[in-house]
């Protein structure tokens, strides 16, 4: 068996993965008339490029759930964090088959990390999980922020190709940080049955749904 990653490396980690999780999303809006001019989209389509995202939150989540329970959580996230890089390379070329299959990848790739990464912080920092978890959310939300204040600007002074070429750039550091928490020499049977919960069938589980979704 490997010995595990040092914490401070899961903490490397964690943070890489969390400057993707809202990014790909929350960035576009801001230069959407941009994207509209340079692509042709009809501008009645021009929402579903931020609601892809969120349609598969809801209808990609039982895919990834068997996706782990299979290959391991960490193998999965490796794989849909590539997902998320390979949507952000396609979205380079703006035009709209490229535009939606992009999405449709990078809102895949992020259910995965929304999904797995809080049950990896749990199992990789079992003492200081909530230190984990206010990394991963703190970092998505400032990640975020920043991006949504300069992308203006950004594609201002280097242009629209250019700025769709960072945000694939800047994917890759997730992919990066989802590398480092390569699994350890497992089965993945034995990962998933160390960390299987039964969230149908949770009351806990359904209250925290309906907090976060009212």
């Amino acid at each position: 068996m490997m010995k595990p990653k040092s914490a401070g490396q899961t903490y490397l980690a964690i943070f890489l993965l969390s400057m993707n999780m809202r990014l790909p999303i929350t960035a576009l809006p801001p230069i959407l008339p941009q994207i509209i001019r340079a692509s042709g989209l009809p501008t009645s389509l021009a929402g579903i490029i931020t609601t892809i995202p969120l349609l598969l939150f809801a209808l990609g989540s039982p895919l990834i759930a068997k996706c782990a329970a299979h290959f391991g959580r960490e193998l999965t996230v490796v794989f849909f964090f590539t997902l998320l890089s390979l949507g952000s390379l396609l979205r380079i070329k703006l035009a709209i088959p490229t535009l939606m299959l992009g999405t449709i990848l990078i809102g895949l790739g992020i259910d995965g990390g929304n999904i797995l990464l809080p049950s990896i912080i749990k199992d990789k920092l079992p003492h200081r999980e909530l230190l984990g978890i206010s990394l991963y959310t703190g970092g998505m939300n400032l990640i975020s922020a920043i991006g949504i204040g300069s992308i203006v600007v950004l594609t201002a002074l280097g242009g629209l190709t250019q700025t769709m070429g960072a945000l694939f750039a800047f994917s890759l550091l997730s992919l990066g940080g989802a590398l480092l928490l390569h699994p350890r020499m497992v089965t993945p049977r034995s990962q998933a049955a160390r960390g299987a919960v039964h969230f149908w069938h949770s009351p806990h589980a359904w209250g925290i749904t309906a907090f976060f979704g009212l």
